[in-house]
């Protein structure tokens, strides 16, 4: 019997009984209770019952080890057990370890009920097999263990199987209504023994030699199993040896655990092979007979002679032993040729992460080596990295053994130190280098270059990364897998984003690769990619284009198998464009999961100082300047930021920037100096060019117009700056801008329309957008007639603001419903006790109304139904007068002018309305979610419920379509709830 930890074992037919009876009673308790525990000791057929239970039909199958004692670990195994079995299912909600860890500390239930929402949601019917659940079951995982048990979801089937569980759980089991399997029940019976003797091993018994077995044995499946050599008669059997009781006596002491520590695992661990018959090395053998009798059967004979043998339960319990043996005398040598003979068995059938198991056992670093060198890219598509850099870990690295430096850098990446991945990676690129392996040295090249692209300062600059990368690619001793080929294309795509600046090469290098299908096992490299394609359009400009992208690699996030490391990738490629579009909301949600990482990852990255860097720029866009610029001046305080000269220059440049705008304009000045020689310093192209653009921009602001136009100029002059739509645009604005206030309106039409233009490829505000400089620039446009259109649409994006008859910026009337009834305009706001019933009542059908104009002979039947149409039509003029005159008094005079009645038509424009933007982001959510965009679904989402500040106040406007709006709302909400309730 053969599998994987998440594949239920095959069952040979010559070697198994069904049980028919057995397994009938379990499926009717399974059935009415949807639970099932059995608990037994080992070699009881716990696990060829649970398969013969299982049948045909679907089956999530969880092999329990000692890893799984970690909470979270169990966690993920579920999850990876779960994709195994339902290739396409999506776990909403349980996305990432840090997701699954945050779940964690809200409490083992709502791990629990997530897991099992998304498993409904997938499939009406199902069991869930936890076997050896007793490496699992440990204290801290009794409150998860409960969780999974104590919730019955319908259809949902959960069968567990264990030696021993700790007292606690059990009397939670009693109390829970959770049947229990006895042993006794368990046990064969004696017409079982007799059929298993006769139709599977083919050996005709008599009903008295089965009873005689059953007596021996009490039905112990693993004792009944073996006592058939004795029956057929075996070659190894020598009467002289043991006596015949000594079997018996075997069997017993076992049940009454007598039988424990070296002895009990080196009994069972024979007694797994059919051909050694267990009283061969029965309890009353003498220690110092073990090494005599391993002699005599030969290391590789134990291992080879065993056709049709339990080979999985042999190889544990072997390994056992070995394991319980290391404080004998046995030399060292001898257990490692031992262990390395099973990691040759296990690498031979593909058990890659058991074949590296049996080496760490005794820190064979050598064979580890040669094993990893002749696997690396298999164990890249395990999808198992913690497991993977935990055995990794008991080995001692060194220049000699390059390949497991590099393995362990990689699998361990998010959770050790920059320093110590460091000298993992050079340590690897040194070992390489000396034994002339082009293949191993170029995988090292694309590792390094691949934490470069998120800010280690470790390494040099990457040009000569990429240089020796280059001339490795030309070596004629190079051979590389198909797994090698991605990460060559995962190198050339970082080289574009870090060096060459350069989405064509991005375009060129990476596309292709993702545009064919890659299998699953191969998720944390296609979402790194993914990461990497979303940065080449976030860098040049494209942001909307990024936003697509990072939607379809969203996806990606949900398997289990996915990488800390990868993860992050996306995350950070997504927060990153988010943050260039403007989309606060959604950026400060993506930013919450990033800052969940692993501590070590952070460290590593430019993570928290980016998003730090992204909180001034917003500050900024919404006109706090001075809180900008001193949360900028905390910022540079940080030892992490100090010690770097390129994140320094980049504060430092949004520190200027904030002061410029907040009219300081010698300290800005002063500042940008700075700003300017720390970029200088650093090296990195991409912040040098963005140093240009904001310092040009601080000096347009501060009327040092030389300054300006020859830093603007050199900007645009840049040969990494044509696909670079981003800092193009922003260098034309400025320039428009300082055109514009040096009364030179034709230049600055010319440079204006040029933005304008860039503005619409991108679709995105420019970061640089403030209300300090923008209405003015854009009541040129359209005083010109530039782009009207465009100019509308960042107007009210960005500023909140529209444009009156006389093409003049006028702030938005602003309604909101969604709280306090409240009509805001500019600075100034009117409250529900400021406007008459009347008067309500006339606002609230322009605010409903599509394009919130409304025919004059509506608002009569409305308002005045019982009334005669030309004392309707006074009573309506009246009404709007006062209205105008109110709204004057309290708003101001422009204010009035958003109130127009022209052609029997009267309209209040532009609005904008906070439970209709509610309702569209709502709307939008389920749109995104049934069109399979999960990601965009929970940005809109997050959106409403950013709108949703309170009670809806509607029904105040005294009108029937404010309540029909009020029940559309609550509607709303429902749905909302489904998006936060996990």
């Amino acid at each position: 019997m053969e599998s994987g930890r998440f594949i239920p074992p095959a069952l040979r037919q010559d070697q198994y009984l069904f049980r028919k009876d057995l397994v009938y009673f379990a499926r009717s308790v399974l059935h009415e209770s949807g639970r099932l525990a059995t608990i037994a000791p080992a070699g009881q057929g716990k696990t060829s019952f649970a398969v013969q239970v299982a049948g045909t039909n679907p089956v999530i199958w969880l092999s329990c080890d000692p890893a799984d004692a970690d909470p979270s670990v169990l966690a993920t195994d579920l999850l990876l057990a779960t994709h195994t079995a339902l290739r396409d299912w999506q776990d909403q909600g349980l996305r990432t370890r840090a997701q699954r860890a945050e779940l964690m500390l809200q409490g083992a239930e709502k791990f629990a009920r997530s897991y099992y929402a998304a498993l409904t949601r997938h499939t009406p019917d199902i069991l869930i097999v936890l076997d050896d659940l007793h490496l699992a079951a440990h204290a801290v995982n009794q409150p998860l263990l409960e969780a999974i048990a104590t919730q019955k979801p319908n259809k949902i089937r959960l069968l567990w199987l264990s030696r021993t569980l700790p007292e606690p759980l059990l009397k939670g089991l009693d109390t829970g209504d959770f049947p229990r399997l006895s042993m006794d029940r368990l046990a064969m019976a004696k017409s079982e023994i007799h059929r298993l003797y006769k139709d599977v091993y083919n050996i005709p018994i008599s009903p008295e030699t089965a009873a005689q077995i059953y007596k021996t044995t009490h039905g112990w499946s693993m004792a009944v199993a073996s006592v058939r050599q004795r029956v057929k008669g075996s070659p190894f059997i020598t009467d002289e040896i043991f006596p015949d009781t000594d079997l018996q006596r075997f069997f017993h002491d076992t049940f009454l655990g007598r039988l424990t520590g070296l002895r009990r695992s080196f009994v069972l661990c024979l007694s797994a092979l059919e051909r050694i018959p267990l009283a061969m090395v029965e309890e009353l053998a003498p220690d110092t007979e073990f090494p005599s009798i391993f002699k005599k059967l030969g290391e590789e004979g134990l291992l080879l002679q065993q056709p049709g043998t339990n080979t999985c339960t042999f190889h544990h319990l072997i390994r056992d032993f070995l394991q319980n043996k290391r404080d004998h005398e046995e030399p060292l040598h001898s257990r490692r040729s031992f262990f390395s003979t099973m990691a040759r068995w296990y690498e031979e059938r593909n058990f890659l992460t058991e074949a590296l198991r049996c080496l760490t056992l005794t820190g064979d670093g050598e064979n580890a080596e040669i094993l990893l060198d002749r696997h690396f890219p298999d164990f890249l598509e395990l999808r198992q990295d913690a497991r993977i850099a935990s055995y990794l870990s008991v080995f001692e690295v060194s220049e000699g053994c390059p390949t497991l430096a590099l393995s362990l850098a990689f699998f361990s990446m998010a959770e050790s130190s920059p320093e110590e991945t460091s000298k993992l990676l050079h340590t690897a690129a040194q070992g390489f280098a000396d034994k002339q392996h082009p293949a191993g040295e170029l995988r090292t090249l694309v590792i390094m270059i691949r934490r470069r692209l998120f800010g280690d300062p470790l390494y040099d600059h990457p040009d000569s990364l990429f240089l020796r990368m280059k001339e490795l690619l030309q070596h004629p001793d190079l051979h590389l897998s198909e797994v090698d080929h991605l990460l060559v294309a995962l190198g050339w795509g970082q080289f574009a984003i870090l060096h060459a600046f350069s989405r064509k090469m991005v375009q060129e290098k990476v596309s292709p690769v993702l545009g064919k299908k890659l299998p699953a096992s191969l998720v944390s490299i296609e979402a790194e990619l993914t990461a990497i394609l979303t940065h080449g359009e976030a860098m040049t400009g494209r942001h909307r284009t990024a936003l697509e992208i990072s939607e379809r690699g969203h996806a990606l996030l949900a398997d289990p198998g996915i990488s800390t490391w990868s993860a992050f990738s996306l995350r950070f490629a997504r927060a990153n464009t988010l943050g260039l579009c403007g989309m606060e909301a959604a950026f400060v949600r993506e930013s919450s999961h990033i800052l969940r990482m692993p501590p070590p990852l952070l460290e590593l990255t430019l993570a928290v100082p980016f998003i730090r860097i992204r909180e001034i720029a917003f500050l900024i866009q919404k006109g706090h300047y001075d809180q900008a610029e001193a949360m900028a001046a905390v910022r540079l305080q940080d030892p992490h930021v100090a010690g770097q000269a390129s994140l320094r220059g980049e504060f430092l440049q949004y520190r200027a920037w904030a002061l410029a705008l907040a009219g300081k304009k010698e300290e800005a000045l002063k500042v940008a100096t700075l700003s300017e020689k720390a970029q200088t310093e650093g090296g990195n192209a991409f912040f040098q060019l963005m140093n240009l653009l904001i310092t040009g921009a601080v000096a347009v602001l501060c009327d040092k117009e030389e300054d300006a136009l020859k830093r603007l100029h050199s900007l645009l002059q840049q040969k990494l700056v044509a696909e670079e739509i981003c800092l193009r645009e922003g260098a034309f604005w400025m320039l428009s801008l300082l055109h514009f206030r040096r009364g030179r309106k034709d230049k600055a039409c010319l440079h204006l329309e040029e933005a304008l233009k860039l503005s619409g490829i991108r679709n995105a505000p420019h970061f640089l957008f403030t209300p300090c400089w923008l209405p003015e620039l854009l009541e040129l446009a359209m005083e010109q007639g530039i782009l009207r259109q465009r100019t509308a649409i960042l107007a009210k994006e960005v500023l909140g603001m529209a444009f009156d008859a006389k093409n003049k910026a006028a702030p938005l009337i602003k309604i909101r419903l969604m709280g306090s009834f409240t009509l805001c305009y500019g600075e100034k706001y009117m409250t529900a006790s400021d406007f008459s019933p009347l008067h309500r009542s006339l606002l609230g059908l322009l605010i409903l109304a599509p394009g919130h104009s409304v025919a004059v002979s509506t608002i009569q039947e409305k308002l005045w139904p019982h009334v005669m149409a030309e004392s309707a039509r006074t009573s309506m003029d009246t009404a709007l007068l006062r209205l105008r005159k109110l709204l004057s008094e309290k708003l101001g005079k422009a204010a009035v002018s958003s109130l127009v009645l022209s052609n029997g038509i009267l309209s209040l424009s532009p609005l904008d309305v906070d439970a209709l933007a509610f309702l569209e982001e709502v709307d939008a959510a389920e749109k995104a979610r049934f069109s399979g965009y999960p990601w965009m679904a929970e940005a809109h989402a997050a959106q409403a419920s950013a709108l949703d500040e309170g009670d809806y106040s509607g029904e105040i406007l005294g009108i029937e379509e404010a309540s029909i709006l009020g029940e559309r709302i609550a509607a709303a909400r429902k749905i909302l709830m489904d998006y936060f309730k996990e």
